[in-house]
């Protein structure tokens, strides 16, 4: 594996998988200030820069980078930072298909997660169209729309109804959302102080919510 000396500052997380289409990568982010980094390592074995333009790789000093891969793509979000998103169904080794923001109206996030065809982010802070109706909410989650990552309808509007897109704030002083662990048929959710079970429901809920541990989390 090359060394990382292209990346500027400290590592914030690092990342390895597959994407759909058979693509096998490494990735790794830095995050502090406007010179920090987001570096893949496709199949081809050399660091490639694929960081978004602008400042929309830096996340919060304290933060840390959190990776999941949907379908051929791969999200990256990060406290203050958008969700990004980069599709590798095309990609090039030269570095330029670089990530982006996923969508606007996506809420901003600490951790992400794929679960049954969704996104899931936690830890949010609504943007663009679900700003006001999301707020700031630590314990809170936003999914995207069904089989679309790419997809954040205004909430409790029709297109957010039929693809069951929605918010959810988790009760109770469990603290923060620090990670959502998808687990076959459920995924977990994490809190400083809780772990709770997210189940797929369908219908007109989407999705239901028990606290599974109220002693102890995930700080």
């Amino acid at each position: 594996m090359p060394d990382l000396t292209s990346l500027t500052n400290e590592v914030k997380g690092a990342f390895a998988g597959d994407t759909q289409k058979g693509v096998h990568f490494i990735l790794a982010g830095d995050g502090i200030g406007t010179d920090s980094k987001l570096q893949i390592i496709y199949s081809s074995g050399d660091w490639v820069d694929i960081s978004p333009t602008g400042t929309e790789a830096d996340i919060a000093s304290a933060g840390k980078w959190s990776f999941s891969v949907y379908g051929n793509r791969i999200i990256a979000t990060g406290r203050d930072t958008d969700v990004l998103s980069v599709d590798t169904t095309t990609y090039d080794p030269s570095g330029s298909n670089r990530f982006a923001t996923v969508a606007a109206a996506a809420s901003k996030a600490d951790v992400c997660a794929v679960f049954k065809d969704f996104l899931i982010l936690g830890n949010i802070v609504g943007q663009g169209a679900n700003a006001s109706a999301v707020g700031t909410q630590r314990a809170g989650l936003h999914w995207s729309g069904i089989g679309d990552p790419t997809n954040w309808p205004t909430i409790g509007t029709q297109a957010a109804i039929d693809t069951q897109s929605d918010f959810q704030v988790l009760d109770g002083d469990g603290g923060e959302i620090t990670a959502i662990v998808p687990a076959g048929e459920y995924c977990a959710v994490f809190r400083e102080n809780q772990v709770w079970r997210m189940d797929y429901v369908g219908g007109g809920a989407f999705f239901s919510f028990r606290k599974m541990d109220s002693q102890r989390g995930c700080i």
